[in-house]
C-alpha cells in the first residue's frame, strides 16, 4: 500500500502506511527490507529513533595550547608546544517515537583528547557532556528544547592531580526551519576552578546546507555569543563564522574544504591582572582552514584523513598562536529503529521486488 501510494506521489498516505507498517508484530521479510528505504524516500527529514557516531583520531599538532580550555598563553617562551594527539569524539541520541508530535529525547557526547608529551600533557581532558529535551516535531519545521550539562576533567601534568575545570549548565533551542536552514540559541553559566573565570554566557545563529550542483554542497554557520564573568576582564563579546563544502564522489569518497573565521572582544581587559597587569584590551582574531577526506562507508564505518592550519591574531602578543594538525580518522555512524516488526517465517505468495532496500547508515 505504501509503495503504490508512492508511485502515486502520495507521500502522506505513504508516511502513514509506513507508520503503521512499523507498528506491526511481523512483516514478510522483503517488506522488512523495504521499510526503512520507503521511510527515508517519503520522509527524509524523519527523526531515527536511534542515532550515531564514533570517531577515533591519532596524528600531530604544532601547537596543543591553541583552544586548549585554559585559554594559556606563551608566557614559558621555552615550552614545546608539539606533541603527537589522540581523540575519542562520541555522539549517541535516543529519540522513542510513540507516533505523537511530541518526541523525547537524550543525548550523550563524551570527549576525550590526550597529548602525551609531557610539556603540554596538562591540557589533556576529558569532557562529559549530555542533552536532555524534547522534540516538538513536524518532520520540518522541527523545534528542540533541551538541557544541556557538561563537566571537564583536566588531566594536570606529571606529578598533580587531576582537576574538574569547569562544569556548565544551559538551556538550549533549536529550529529546523528547512532542509537548509537551522536557528539556535542557548543560555546559561559555567563555574570554572578558577572561580574568576566563572560565569553567565548567551549565545545564538543561524546555519544551513544545500546542494550547489550536483553532489556538491555548501554548509554555513554564524554564531553570535556574549559572556559575564566574576573577574570583568574575562567579558567577552565575539562572532564566528564558518563556510565550507562538501564533495561526494559517485564512488563513494568524500571531502569536505572550508575556512572558520571568529572574532573575540574582551572590553574590560586593558590593564588587568588576569592577562599580564600591562597591555591594552585584548582583541583576538582566528582563522582556521580545514581539509578532510573520506572514504567510502562499509557497514557504517569509514577511513579518514584532516588537516587543519589555524592562526590567531591577539591585541596581546603572548596570545598569538598558528598550528597545523594531521590526524588519521575512522568513524563509525549509524541509525536504527527501536519498533519494527519481526520477519515472519509465513512463506509469502508472491515475492515483490519495491526498488528500495535497508541501505547502508553512514
Amino acid at each position: 500500500r505504501a509503495f503504490a501510494a508512492r508511485s502515486a506521489e502520495d507521500d502522506f498516505g505513504a508516511r502513514e502506511q509506513l507508520e503503521a507498517a512499523r507498528r506491526r508484530d511481523e512483516a514478510f521479510p522483503a517488506d522488512v527490507e523495504a521499510l526503512d528505504g520507503l521511510l527515508r524516500l517519503v520522509a527524509p527529514d524523519r527523526l531515527p529513533e536511534v542515532a550515531w557516531r564514533l570517531e577515533l583520531a591519532g596524528g600531530y599538532t604544532t601547537n596543543a595550547l591553541l583552544g586548549a580550555p585554559t585559554d594559556p598563553s606563551h608566557a614559558d617562551a621555552d615550552i614545546e608546544t608539539g606533541s603527537p594527539m589522540v581523540t575519542t569524539d562520541v555522539w549517541m541520541r535516543l529519540t522513542p517515537d510513540f507516533g505523537f508530535w511530541l518526541k523525547p529525547t537524550v543525548e550523550l557526547m563524551p570527549k576525550l583528547q590526550v597529548f602525551p608529551f609531557e610539556a603540554v600533557r596538562g591540557q589533556s581532558f576529558l569532557d562529559l557532556s549530555g542533552r536532555v529535551g524534547v522534540y516538538l516535531d513536524w518532520d520540518l519545521p522541527r523545534i528542540l528544547l533541551a538541557y544541556r550539562t557538561s563537566y571537564l576533567l583536566l588531566f594536570g601534568t606529571p606529578g598533580e592531580a587531576p582537576v574538574w575545570y569547569y562544569a556548565s549548565h544551559r538551556a538550549e533551542v533549536e529550529a529546523e526551519i528547512t532542509p537548509w536552514l537551522m536557528a539556535f540559541a542557548g543560555a546559561g553559566s559555567r563555574q570554572f576552578d578558577e572561580m574568576g573565570r566563572s560565569r553567565s554566557e548567551v549565545d545564538g545563529g543561524f546555519g544551513g546546507g544545500l546542494e550547489f550542483v550536483d553532489d556538491l554542497f555548501i554548509l554555513w554557520t554564524v554564531v553570535g555569543r556574549g559572556m559575564w564573568a566574576r573577574d570583568p576582564a574575562y567579558d567577552v563579546g565575539g562572532i564566528t563564522s564558518g563556510f565550507h563544502f562538501q564533495y561526494r564522489w559517485e564512488e563513494g569518497f568524500s571531502s569536505r574544504a572550508g575556512v572558520t573565521v571568529a572574532g573575540d572582544w574582551y572590553p574590560d581587559s586593558a590593564g588587568a591582572e588576569a592577562f599580564g597587569g600591562e597591555g591594552p584590551e585584548r582583541e583576538d582574531l582566528f582563522v582556521r582552514a580545514s581539509y578532510q577526506l573520506w572514504s567510502p562507508a562499509l557497514w557504517g564505518v569509514r577511513l579518514g584523513v584532516s588537516y587543519d592550519y589555524s592562526y590567531r591574531d591577539s591585541t596581546l602578543p603572548a596570545y598569538d598562536f598558528d598550528d597545523q594538525r594531521l590526524l588519521l580518522k575512522l568513524a563509525w555512524t549509524g541509525t536504527a529503529e527501536m519498533v519494527e516488526p519481526r520477519s515472519s517465517t509465513t512463506p509469502a505468495a508472491a515475492d515483490f521486488d519495491s526498488g528500495v532496500g535497508g541501505g547502508e547508515s553512514a
